[in-house]
């Protein structure tokens, strides 16, 4: 069998190829090593690039196989330093790449308890509704000794009103001691008054027991009665006001509900069920333009509430009927 001969240019010598050699495809690209691919997961993740991080983990990553959760659980930062060992969902929590935390913790359902809390409030607030346990251990502490020696007073006291143990030794030192190391006076402030406060919250706890039962049992008059002598002892409980409002809306009283339901989302601007309840009252108070946007900001925060999803429907249902009436009396 005889050689092909191709001519690059005619200034060049010929090139002698085997007619195999022709016909062969180009041999494919080599794949990017691990490290590589890590890297540009943890940047999409720091960077909150949600669409990049996707593609990385349903691609490359899991490689088609339709298991992104399990790739996902997988991955651990294997730098040496501060970040070994950290998920991804450590990296965004820390970042506050609050669109890839979402896609993880909502769309992937990875295990919330894998993250390190950082200071951003939303943050905090989505992990522990969505079942975060409050007092993991890591080699830093708690995720409260983390908040106290940032002086992230906010998230500091989201988890203390989630019953974090603001007394718990970890290397040798309580929440209190690192907030002092950090000389942080608003957390050094919040951590002392919890001793004293723990008394208030056994008896508060008391009377919320018994106005949960109340509710239960749908005796609405006693729960609300009962929740506000709870108020006496703890004024800023977002709970209580949510539950006291749901009273008043079983009730009829849709001034009292608003009222309730507006102080609880002025305590936790970022908590989905404070949106619900101001919606509820103002659907009772046929508010639906108000209700509706209640309800959307709720979608907003939590886009897998099919409560709030369902009463958004309701509430634009309510807002086209009442408007085609007026249109028609007019």
């Amino acid at each position: 069998m005889t050689n092909s001969t191709v001519s690059a240019s005619p200034h060049s010598p010929s090139l002698t190829l085997a007619p195999a050699q022709i016909l062969s495809p180009p041999p494919p690209a080599a794949e990017p090593d691990r490290e590589t691919v890590l890297n540009y997961v943890f940047q999409a993740t720091s960077d909150d690039e949600l669409s990049i991080f996707k593609e990385l983990v349903t691609i490359i990553l899991d490689n088609g196989r339709g298991r992104p959760k399990e790739a996902i659980e997988e991955l651990r930062v294997e730098d040496v330093g501060q970040l070994e060992g950290f998920s991804a969902l450590h990296i965004a929590a820390s970042k506050g790449s609050l669109g890839v935390c979402r896609y993880l913790v909502e769309e992937l359902l990875v295990d919330v308890d894998l993250v390190d809390k950082e200071g951003n409030c939303e943050m905090v607030e989505l992990l522990l509704a969505k079942g975060a346990y409050v007092d993991p251990v890591s080699a830093y502490g708690t995720p409260l000794h983390v908040a106290a020696g940032k002086g992230h007073y906010g998230a500091m006291k989201i988890l203390l009103d989630h019953n974090a143990d603001y007394n718990k030794m970890v290397n040798g030192v309580t929440p209190l001691i690192v907030a002092t190391d950090a000389k942080s006076m608003k957390c050094i402030k919040l951590l002392v008054k919890q001793g004293p406060m723990l008394k208030r919250k056994i008896m508060t706890s008391g009377l919320i027991s018994r106005g949960s039962n109340s509710l239960k049992n749908k005796d609405y008059v006693v729960a609300a009665k009962l929740y506000s002598k709870a108020m006496v002892l703890d004024a800023d409980d977002a709970v209580l006001f949510s539950d006291r409002s749901l009273c008043w809306l079983q009730l009829g009283d849709g001034k009292k509900a608003l009222l309730d339901a507006n102080r609880c989302r002025k305590m936790r601007p970022h908590w989905p069920k404070a949106c619900h309840r101001q919606g509820e009252a103002r659907m009772l108070l046929k508010d639906y333009e108000g209700a509706s946007e209640r309800f959307l900001d709720g979608l907003k925060l939590d886009p897998v509430d099919t409560d709030i999803e369902a009463a958004l429907r309701e509430a634009m249902k309510s807002l086209k009927t009442s408007r085609s009436r007026s249109m028609r009396a007019n």
